[in-house]
């Protein structure tokens, strides 16, 4: 089963209410799992921004690749078409070593992205104020 967990939300250089602002300074500590085995973890990741290309993602398909100038090529996370279903692959520019979840439906992966969203939303409202709805919208 694929998870989306984070804690720690923070949101220390969020100066404005702009989307670019948002995007890179609501941060918290993120792990993806596969089951209990990490794919993919990183302290003061951009939440709201992974969010909305996840969500996104959810509307067009295709691979997924996050591009997000925050991170300045820490995140190799992909999802990517794999028999029948969907494999989420870490592997930066080292292929050999690559972290490979299971293959995992349609449903799965998107019941784990709408529970990431679901979770993030309402810590995000509380830390921020209602205005933060709008982009989960």
């Amino acid at each position: 089963m694929i998870r989306f967990a984070f804690s720690g939300l923070r949101s220390d250089y969020l100066s404005t209410r702009e989307s670019a602002d948002v995007f890179h300074n609501v941060e918290a500590d993120l792990r993806v799992l596969d089951g209990e085995r990490e794919i993919y973890g990183e302290v003061l990741f951009p939440v709201v921004e992974l969010v909305g290309a996840l969500r996104s993602w959810q509307r067009s398909r295709g691979e997924f690749v996050f591009d997000s100038m925050a991170l300045d090529g820490r995140w190799a996370v992909r999802i990517i078409p794999a028999d029948g279903g969907w494999q989420l692959v870490n592997a930066g520019d080292d292929l050999e070593h690559a972290v490979v979840s299971s293959v995992v439906f349609t449903e799965d992966i998107d019941r784990a992205i709408d529970e990431f969203a679901e979770a993030l939303e309402p810590a995000c409202v509380e830390l921020l104020g209602t205005w933060i709805e709008s982009f989960f919208a």
